[in-house]
């Protein structure tokens, strides 16, 4: 590197380090802000099995309040995956808590995550919800096209594994 180069790149880095934590969010410390992707995502599944306990147990408001912070995480990190799965646990709460149209809508969005993704299983659990949904809004015929589609989602999943 040469003698003036070495000069500027000096003089930069220590102007960037005497200004960087001017550029901070008020809102954030400096560990949040170098918190990885590794440590969002595992903090997203120890959330998403928080919010699947809360739900066990019957707490879906606080469920829902959990499932919205790991869709956050989900969505910064660009997990698809958990995403889908997230926001088919959303549909089942708002589904517990007799909110069937909410619960379509986010089962309407996993569904689209899973078929982005390939998640075979993934979509047969969605349809399968969906199904379950317009059943209990007395929509029978409706349930029973989603029941089918999980059902041939299924059946594949089990050939394929049959193959392999």
């Amino acid at each position: 590197m040469r003698p003036h180069l070495k000069c500027l790149s000096f003089a930069t880095a220590t102007l960037f380090s005497l200004t960087a934590p001017l550029f901070l969010s008020p809102h954030l410390s400096l560990p949040a802000v170098a918190q990885t992707t590794q440590n969002r995502k595992a903090e997203a599944e120890k959330l998403l099995q928080m919010g699947n306990q809360q739900y066990r147990q019957g707490k879906f408001r606080q469920a829902l309040e959990t499932f919205q912070q790991v869709l956050m995480l989900c969505q910064q990190i660009k997990d698809c995956s958990s995403e889908g799965t997230t926001l088919n646990n959303t549909g089942l709460t708002h589904h517990s808590l007799g909110q069937y149209l909410q619960a379509l809508e986010f089962y309407q969005q996993a569904l689209a995550i899973f078929k982005k993704i390939d998640n075979r299983s993934g979509e047969g659990i969605t349809f399968n919800n969906i199904g379950l949904t317009y059943h209990s809004l007395g929509q029978y015929s409706q349930a029973l096209k989603y029941y089918q589609q999980a059902l041939v989602v299924i059946k594949n999943i089990r050939t394929l594994a049959k193959v392999s």
